[in-house]
């Protein structure tokens, strides 16, 4: 399946005069862009670990680089972030992006 589409990839750079260092440098760009956003996604994990309720708002489950909600989006559609087994499913299988929301409010009169 990689090499049809190395190969439909090719046939269509050809016709348009894109070269294979074009197409290299291009991959290139987008391996830095991923890695950079890895980067970016692990420092907002180191500083982002709680967070406070905000009425009206509800609470806040995760934290996202830029780069992943893109990603999320190109991949999954304009709507995968409204759908809620979509963003367990992104908890899951990104931990990082988990935030330990706390309600701000004291809570008294409450207990046995």
């Amino acid at each position: 399946m990689a090499d049809d589409y190395d190969h439909a990839l090719a046939e269509a750079a050809e016709r348009m005069g894109i070269t294979r260092r074009d197409i290299e440098s291009l991959r290139a760009d987008v391996q830095a862009e991923h890695r950079d956003g890895h980067r970016e996604q692990a420092a907002i994990a180191r500083n982002n670990q709680t967070a406070r309720h905000v009425d009206g708002l509800g609470e806040k489950r995760l934290s996202v680089s830029p780069q992943l909600y893109m990603d999320a989006q190109r991949m999954h559609g304009r709507d995968c972030w409204k759908d809620p087994d979509f963003v367990k499913k992104v908890q899951r299988d990104h931990p990082e992006t988990r935030v330990d929301s706390r309600s701000g409010k004291t809570m008294v009169g409450y207990g046995s």
